[in-house]
């Protein structure tokens, strides 16, 4: 007769401990820890205790269900805030500060950003700050516009590739991804520019969660269709399905997902199931979370005054076979 029971997985118990004057009182507890952003980074971390997690004669393990807590902003650090654009033949470098937005609030510090960044012509009155706007329609996207007549274009790879390094220019295309813009976009002989796409501002549409301690009894193991080949995934959150994505601060009809941070709940309807060895205890867990482009998820500085740290919880069980 098989029998199961419930490993209850929180990424929040990665703080074993907390630390500084309150830390011999709440030994163990992971509130001072959390409150101080001191730990593990929340992208790639290892859950240890005492004893054993879970022990029994355990065969397999099985993915139930999965809780995430989405807090990526809408423009990632040195991943999506770097693009460049052609103003009267001269090229000029946008760095868009990092953070939540919602399609009205980037397009006004996108206007923002460009008039800053075109210097001084013919006096000491810059003359963007009257004739250029951003615009955002829900039909259209962005429209970028010069009221002057004067052309006005973003770069193409041909031409910003003389500038940067391949990961910067990786950082542009994501730009150009989050804005909608793709080749057609780019070249001068334009007063106006409109997204060409659809703008995305979920900077990854899924989240891969990866364990090498899981799955290490695994013969059959995990890939996908991406160059990296990434392995031992135990779960891939799809941020915009059928798990019911609920907007924390906002309205989701107002505003698209990416916006604002958001915590969806994905039942699996085919459970992961890992080999495991009887003779084992689950005496740790590892974790990394991934992002689409098979990078580490994006973590603030725990220095930075904003924290984003995006969370799970998870349902494992783990099922017993008895002779």
């Amino acid at each position: 007769m098989n029998t199961s029971a419930i490993l209850a997985v929180n990424s929040l118990d990665r703080y074993s401990k907390g630390t500084g004057r309150m830390a011999p009182s709440l030994d163990g507890v992971a509130l001072v820890a959390q409150f101080n952003g001191v730990g593990q980074a929340c992208n790639d971390f290892t859950i240890q205790s005492a004893g054993a997690l879970i022990y029994g004669y355990i065969n397999k393990i099985q993915v139930a269900q999965t809780q995430i807590q989405y807090n990526i902003p809408t423009v990632v650090p040195n991943r999506n805030d770097l693009f460049y654009f052609e103003f009267e033949s001269n090229f000029y470098q946008i760095t868009i500060p990092f953070g939540y937005y919602t399609p009205e609030e980037l397009a006004a510090v996108l206007e923002s950003e460009i008039r800053v960044a075109i210097p001084v012509q013919g006096g000491s009155v810059n003359p963007l700050l009257a004739v250029f706007t951003v615009q955002y329609e829900a039909l259209t996207g962005f429209i970028f516009k010069t009221n002057n007549g004067r052309d006005f274009g973003f770069l193409d790879i041909d031409q910003f590739i003389q500038f940067e390094t391949a990961n910067d220019i990786s950082k542009i295309l994501r730009a150009y991804r989050l804005l909608g813009m793709d080749l057609s976009n780019t070249g001068g002989g334009n007063v106006e520019q409109q997204s060409s796409n659809t703008p995305v501002f979920l900077y990854t549409p899924y989240i891969d969660i990866i364990s090498q301690t899981l799955t290490k009894y695994q013969k059959v193991k995990d890939t996908n269709s991406s160059p990296q080949k990434q392995s031992d995934i135990i779960a891939r959150i799809y941020l915009a399905g059928t798990g019911n994505p609920q907007i924390i601060s906002g309205d989701i009809n107002s505003f698209p997902l990416g916006s604002r941070p958001f915590t969806v709940v994905q039942d699996m309807n085919y459970c992961k199931t890992m080999r495991w060895s009887k003779d084992e205890a689950v005496n740790s867990l590892d974790f990394q979370l991934k992002d689409q482009y098979g990078e580490l998820i994006f973590q603030s500085d725990p220095e930075n005054v904003d924290i984003y740290y995006t969370e799970f919880q998870m349902t494992l069980l783990c099922i017993e076979e008895q002779d």
